[in-house]
């Protein structure tokens, strides 16, 4: 049977066609090399800038000063009390001279003479409140010298917030006696004892 064509085209072009589709195409057939384009040189890049680090500054050191030499020590000692003037052969001014002295001589702001019952026989710019103390307190020191055979005779307590009652007393052929000496803080023993002493001068008969 004979095959018809419908095509236009022959069959021997038909044929050429194919025959150029089933050619094989060649492995090592390359497309042809593009040429290279040649990239404008790149400028050298720029060094980075130099640190400069300044020199450390130094400070020179104070100059030293040679410090002042301390002051000289101020003198401990006991500054001199005034004297105390017990000629009078009257008792009362020879009491009214000792308590004038005792206030003026240990800075003190008030001071009396008791007797043993505690009871005030000269006082100057005398605190009520430690009128009332003294008595009690002499009561006391009485009960520690017979039980403890210890000289109680004189000593300080503090009954208000910065003063101090000092305190001393005497034995007399006449009866006990006390002085109570109220400042700002406390006596040392040597004017406690000259205190004592004193007192007991003024109840002696003066020597005229």
């Amino acid at each position: 049977m004979t095959r018809r064509w419908l095509s236009w085209t022959s069959r021997e072009e038909v044929d050429r066609l194919l025959s150029l589709l089933e050619a094989p195409v060649a492995a090592d057939a390359e497309a042809p090399p593009v040429p290279a384009r040649a990239l404008p040189p790149t400028a050298p890049a720029a060094a980075p800038p130099a640190v400069v680090v300044p020199p450390p500054v130094v400070v020179p050191p104070p100059p030293i000063e040679a410090l002042p030499a301390p002051p000289a020590a101020a003198s401990l000692a006991t500054p001199t009390l005034p004297e105390l003037d017990l000629s009078s052969a009257n008792l009362v001014d020879r009491v009214r001279a000792y308590a004038e002295w005792a206030l003026d001589a240990f800075d003190a702001s008030s001071t009396f003479l008791s007797d043993e019952h505690g009871l005030m026989i000269h006082g100057v710019s005398a605190d009520a409140t430690y009128v009332a103390v003294l008595a009690p307190l002499l009561v006391a020191l009485e009960q520690v010298r017979r039980t403890l055979d210890a000289d109680a005779s004189r000593g300080a307590v503090t009954v208000r917030a910065g003063e101090v009652l000092n305190f001393a007393e005497c034995v007399t052929p006449t009866g006990r006696y006390c002085i109570g000496l109220v400042r700002g803080d406390f006596l040392d023993d040597s004017h406690l004892a000259l205190l004592q002493r004193e007192l007991n001068r003024t109840f002696e008969e003066p020597n005229v």
